[in-house]
């Protein structure tokens, strides 16, 4: 497993939504209702990102382009017109400072 230290929570606390490049993966992390996410930072339905055009609300993350939802948790698409879900990654917190988990040592 490789274990990746991104940042701190404090990055959050202001602005709940932050595009990180964590060895070539794209990952967009989000605050919201007192939970951290964090996701592909790309739509799977076009090539829009979430940290330029993407609304969070609850658990779910919005593309503004065409409007595809997907549950910020499982990356489950919740409307269409995506229909593959969004890679999420384990992001764990120690203290203050964030990590992304990878299955492989990356």
């Amino acid at each position: 497993m490789g274990k990746h230290w991104i940042g701190t929570t404090q990055e959050l606390e202001k602005i709940p939504m932050k595009r990180y490049d964590v060895k070539g993966n794209d990952i967009f992390v989000v605050l919201t209702q007192g939970k951290y996410y964090a996701v592909s930072n790309r739509c799977t339905h076009e090539e829009a990102y979430f940290s330029q055009e993407g609304e969070v609300e609850g658990t779910t993350v919005t593309c503004s382009r065409h409007g595809a939802r997907f549950d910020l948790a499982s990356g489950a698409v919740k409307a269409l017109p995506a229909v593959h879900p969004l890679k999420t990654y384990q992001l764990e917190i120690e203290g203050n400072d964030m990590f992304i988990v990878f299955e492989d040592a990356l």
